[in-house]
């Protein structure tokens, strides 16, 4: 029986005593025991590749479809990718625009428009807002324009000649006019004033009306 010599690797007889190539001295059984070691390493350099290739196939098998077979319930996975279709397909819908003033909050007009949206998502109407041609949203617009920190309804009713709690003396005074007399009182605590109109009267604490008596 051939087999390779464990220095030289050539063929040579498992009863040589010797190499012929190499010339390396093998003791009696020496050969025959050195080629059963061999042989059982090598079985175990097989049998530890196979291990190896057998683990790495099984963490690619766990990373790549058990994830997704515990994610997706078997019921909803046909219902879920239904969704998914349906989301990427858009139709041509109208939407309500509807154009109020900004200062009495009246429609001024309203008219459609065509709009691609999903096919399951819901259209909301748009609001815009400009003014409408009432002489007191007018006058509003202009306030506002002159007066830019001013709220909206502030400036409304102020165009109507209205006051409320919370507007400051300027406020006040551009609704109302100047006062006819102001008694004014001060205190530790701060100033108070109280505008006198023909039967009517605002009073301010520290330049904030509190309260007002027609």
């Amino acid at each position: 029986m051939l087999i390779s010599c464990p220095e030289c690797n050539h063929r040579i007889s498992q009863a040589a005593t010797s190499c012929p190539h190499c010339g390396q001295p093998f003791a009696d059984g020496e050969l025959t025991r050195l080629t059963e070691r061999k042989y059982r390493n090598g079985q175990k350099q097989q049998i530890g590749c196979l291990l190896f290739a057998a683990i790495l196939g099984l963490l690619v098998w766990v990373r790549t479809v058990r994830p997704s077979e515990r994610s997706v319930p078997p019921n909803s996975a046909p219902s879920r990718t239904a969704n998914s279709v349906d989301a990427e397909r858009l139709v041509t819908r109208q939407r309500k625009v509807m154009l109020f003033c900004a200062y009495c909050g009246n429609v001024i007009r309203s008219k459609t428009e065509k709009v691609a949206v999903p096919l399951s998502g819901y259209l909301e109407p748009r609001r815009t807002y400009a003014t409408c041609s009432r002489r007191t949203c007018q006058k509003a617009a202009r306030l506002r324009g002159q007066h830019r920190d001013w709220p909206v309804e502030t400036c409304h009713i102020i165009a109507q000649q209205k006051v409320r709690i919370g507007m400051t003396a300027e406020q006040a005074r551009t609704a109302w006019g100047a006062p006819e007399d102001i008694n004014r009182t001060t205190t530790p605590f701060g100033t108070s004033e109280q505008w006198c109109y023909d039967g009517s009267y605002l009073y301010f604490d520290d330049g904030i009306l509190t309260s007002y008596q027609n």
